[in-house]
């Protein structure tokens, strides 16, 4: 892994645009002919790999908590509204049909959060880096099921008005898709599951 100096005409970055997470940009690299001094090398060479995989499960676990607050921010709104909103002889939220679709994503919300939790006190424990990459794991898929789950009930809540701009909803549904194939897919994980906590053979 190396420093390389920007702006370099060896380097060729194009934005691309996306359905979320603006927040942060996006590019396409392009190296050609790019020419670096070995004092710009960091760490090994050809170990580039193994020196960012310490990052990935605070990446897991960040993420995940990150998808819990988004989720839970979509049940807040979604339960003001309900709460506001009156229809026929009181509020929406009085019925079971309101209710039970953001109690239910509630409660799983607040399992990803144990999870997070969790994953998170192993990794600054440092005692067992297999159970911090099956915990992180295991939290990311979690949060991530449980905050769309969030997110969509939010959205059935306030229907058409869920659906415009102004209240956010439809951005935070745009911005969780990400966390479904990022940095690695829920299938990915799910494979990861399978093959290093359960012990079964490699399906990929």
């Amino acid at each position: 892994m190396s420093l390389a100096d920007l702006p370099q005409k060896g380097i060729i970055a194009e934005h691309l645009p996306k359905a979320g997470c603006n927040y942060a940009n996006t590019y396409r690299l392009t190296f050609d002919n790019l020419k670096i001094p070995k004092e710009c090398l960091l760490g090994e060479e050809g170990k580039g790999f193994y020196a960012i995989l310490d990052t990935l499960n605070p990446e897991r676990i960040v993420g995940s908590a990150t998808t819990v607050g988004t989720g839970k921010l979509a049940i807040k709104k979604a339960v003001e509204y309900a709460n506001q909103r009156e229809v026929f002889d009181g509020p929406i939220g009085k019925y079971q049909g309101i209710q039970f679709p953001l109690a239910a994503a509630y409660a799983k919300l607040e399992c990803g959060w144990l999870a997070v939790l969790n994953a998170a006190t192993l990794y600054d424990q440092k005692k067992d880096p297999k159970r911090v990459g099956d915990m992180a794991n295991i939290a990311k898929f979690v949060c991530v099921d449980a905050a769309i789950q969030g997110v969509n009930a939010a959205m059935t809540t306030l229907g058409g008005w869920g659906y415009g701009k102004e209240n956010h909803i439809e951005r935070w549904y745009r911005e969780l898709m990400v966390q479904q194939v990022a940095p690695v897919s829920q299938q990915m994980t799910l494979n990861y599951f399978a093959e290093h906590i359960l012990g079964m053979p490699k399906s990929y």
